[in-house]
């Protein structure tokens, strides 16, 4: 399928929503680079899947994109959300021709903070970062449900595009 892809995907008792973005031109003959946006507010009390008006792709590069959803008991920074998106990614790599080299993972707000939850937590698949007004330090707050360790030392020699603005306190 072409265009808006409205899927989701059954893993450990959740329901994980997402929406691909898939060039009208797709050709399954070349690779397409991915990009992995993660949305704001994750404090929604329910899950459900990404409206496709509120998050269209930028133009320019033709690339597949991907938005899941987190919600209140499953925000970017844990467990649950690193299981979801590696196999949603893995998904969309068995669907779909995908450039292993050019996956990035993006984000706003929350989004951007789990950007660099995955960077630091789940690496790997990604080929760079790009944070937008995410904030790391939310990542240290004692009070948040994120599970288990971070390993900022991944993010080095990681490329990293950090995005906030001249009116942001971050």
């Amino acid at each position: 399928p072409r265009g808006v892809v409205r899927s989701h995907l059954s893993l450990e008792g959740n329901e994980f929503f997402y929406t691909l973005f898939v060039p009208e031109a797709y050709d399954p003959a070349r690779a397409y680079q991915v990009r992995l946006q993660l949305h704001g507010g994750v404090g929604r009390p329910e899950r459900s899947a990404p409206s496709a008006a509120t998050t269209p792709p930028l133009p320019g590069t033709d690339q597949i994109y991907i938005v899941p959803s987190a919600w209140r008991a499953a925000p970017w920074w844990s467990h649950t959300q690193i299981t979801g998106i590696r196999a949603i990614l893995d998904q969309v790599k068995r669907t779909y021709n995908v450039n292993e080299n050019l996956v990035v993972v993006s984000g706003v707000s929350d989004g951007g903070t789990g950007a660099y939850f995955m960077a630091m937590r789940d690496t790997t698949p990604f080929a760079s970062i790009l944070p937008a007004n995410g904030f790391l330090m939310v990542l240290r707050n004692e009070m948040r449900s994120e599970d288990g360790d971070v390993f900022p030392n991944n993010l080095r020699n990681k490329p990293l595009f950090v995005v906030n603005g001249g009116r942001d306190p971050f």
